[in-house]
């Protein structure tokens, strides 16, 4: 199963590494759920 599942961590790495331009912004947009789950959460 390991040898399966290698190939696949390597495939997602590189779709990773080719997508790094557009990661400040999916940053951005996951600080922001964060906080506002954060936000939410701690109001209930």
């Amino acid at each position: 199963m390991l040898a399966l599942v290698v190939p696949e961590m390597v495939c997602a790495a590189v779709l990773v590494m080719k997508s790094v331009p557009e990661l400040p912004v999916s940053a951005e947009n996951a600080m922001v759920d964060m906080v506002v789950v954060g936000a939410v959460v701690s109001s209930t």
